[in-house]
């Protein structure tokens, strides 16, 4: 009943910047985070008791855990304490209307809200970035028939996956398609110009992009079945003869992701879907199921290819056109 005393902690910590005025002696870190010495005292005794620092006399040290914390780390998690403890908290007192009222509640506008401050879309995205760079890496792996074409992340945050993806796999064009406060922020890695093309766009609206291969990594979840439903099928008017869409979510059963999926609905509206699900709303949008592997972390990678009977394809750009530049 208080996992959020640990939640609301951590996010105090990451905003009051704890760690980087770390190690420090009580007196010097209160007055670098402008605390005062007591109450700063009873925070640090508090990250103490969760792993994250440590006491050594009269000065305090952060833990290989508690690093993580720190902004500048590699696999820092102080954007992510951020979000969970501040840009999602809230949303969980509306749980009991949500699941009373379903035909009548309104799910917050958590991207549209979140648009509204450049400071904290930078935030969300490096949290983004920081579980894709953990989770992503292996990604090329599991996609060894993807080697040639033009490859579309389909709201893939800053591109972390898909600038993986396209270091591994040397032939591959990449397409990153954002919203557009997202794509606006997004700079093409100096080794990767003329290979990645940043489109900005409304995943809703139809795309003015062909690919060879769609991937969808944890962005289906933040729709409800409707809204999914649209996203797939655009995501199949996108597609080349031949193509596969790529899809990565936790696939919900008896023992997973019943937590999650409360989650997604009460900050975006979305859901967690069981492999039954998703390969309904696949065939509901035009696609045929193809396989599903595995990936760590109770994830899982479904692909889809075009069925027989889909809808007409609009005209296909040629990959000279798409990748010319940055699409505004």
């Amino acid at each position: 009943m208080v996992g959020f005393w640990r939640t609301q902690a951590l996010c105090a910590a990451a905003e009051l910047r704890i760690v980087e005025a770390l190690p420090a002696t009580t007196n010097r870190m209160a007055e670098q985070c402008a605390l005062s010495p007591e109450r700063g005292a009873r925070l640090l005794r508090a990250l103490e008791e969760l792993g994250l620092v440590t006491r050594e006399s009269e000065t305090w040290r952060v833990t290989r855990r508690g690093a993580l914390l720190h902004p500048e780390h590699p696999s820092s998690l102080h954007d992510a304490a951020l979000h969970w403890g501040r840009d999602c908290y809230r949303h969980w007192e509306e749980l009991p209307s949500a699941l009373r009222h379903a035909s009548s509640w309104e799910p917050p506008r958590f991207f549209e809200t979140l648009s509204e401050s450049p400071e904290r879309v930078a935030s969300y995205h490096r949290a983004m970035a920081a579980y894709a760079r953990h989770d992503y890496t292996d990604l090329a792996e599991h996609l060894p028939e993807l080697t040639t074409g033009v490859v579309l992340d389909a709201g893939g945050g800053t591109g972390t996956l898909l600038c993986e993806l396209l270091r591994r796999k040397q032939g591959l064009q990449g397409v990153l398609l954002e919203r557009p406060e997202v794509a606006r922020s997004v700079e093409v890695p100096p080794d990767l110009r003329g290979r990645l093309t940043i489109l900005s766009g409304d995943l809703l609206a139809p795309w003015s992009v062909q690919a060879d291969a769609v991937i969808f990594a944890r962005v289906l979840h933040d729709w409800d079945d409707e809204d999914a439903l649209r996203i797939l099928r655009r995501a199949r008017e996108a597609l080349r003869p031949g193509g596969r869409i790529h899809v990565i979510e936790m696939l919900l059963d008896d023992a997973n992701g019943g937590l999650l999926d409360l989650h997604m609905l009460v900050s975006t509206g979305g859901r967690e879907r069981t492999e039954a699900e998703l390969q309904k709303l696949l065939c509901s949008a035009g696609l045929h199921f193809l396989e599903r592997r595995g990936l760590a972390g109770m994830r899982a990678l479904v692909t889809a290819t075009a069925s027989e009977h889909a809808l007409q394809r609009p005209h296909e750009a040629t990959t000279q056109t798409l990748l010319k530049g940055v699409i505004p």
